[in-house]
């Protein structure tokens, strides 16, 4: 199976999407259960961060073979789809950025989390957010699921110098393949 950029792009819009329905709904919220019990905040510390990461590429892979066979339809029938991508000085940056962006998502959770339980404590009793996330946020687990799911995210929307050359060397080829159909 070819590399495909548009299929690569609803992998990961689909893997982050996935993963981020089962971390706020199921896990934070714990809306997929039925129970009436369930309802409300769990602590992060009980969330199985890779068995959800495993299921949401899985979920993925599946999206893309969809969207890869789809895709190599359309171009057959000539169409051509462009997915808006970032532009970054190199892939490292790329995969930096989005795992930036989704570590600081997920730090709203830990926020959130730390207002919850600070106001069931008694004064007396409080610790700085610090103290908190030290002793009941799985930094590690949360820092490993940012760099998973930041490279995810570079793969399907960034692009570098080099991957544009690339595209640019594509696109003429499929542009001179049309015009000989053509004649």
């Amino acid at each position: 199976m070819k590399v495909d950029n548009c299929a690569l792009s609803v992998f990961s819009f689909v893997t982050t999407l996935e993963y981020l329905g089962i971390l706020i709904c199921g896990r934070i919220y714990g809306l997929h259960r039925w129970d009436s019990s369930s309802y409300g905040p769990n602590d992060l510390s009980d969330i199985p961060w890779m068995i959800d990461s495993v299921q949401a590429i899985i979920s993925g892979l599946l999206a893309y073979w969809i969207v890869f066979e789809l895709h190599k339809a359309d171009k057959a029938k000539g169409k051509v789809t462009r997915i808006p991508r970032m532009k970054f000085k190199n892939f490292g940056s790329a995969i930096l950025f989005f795992s930036t962006l989704f570590f600081g998502f997920i730090s709203l959770f830990a926020i959130r989390e730390y207002n919850e339980k600070m106001s069931q404590v008694s004064y007396m009793f409080r610790k700085t957010f610090w103290q908190y996330c030290s002793a009941e946020v799985p930094i590690w687990e949360i820092l490993a699921t940012s760099v998973i799911f930041g490279t995810i995210l570079a793969i399907g929307f960034s692009k570098t110098p080099e991957s544009e050359k690339k595209d640019d060397g594509n696109s003429n080829n499929q542009i001179a393949d049309k015009e000989d159909k053509k004649e």
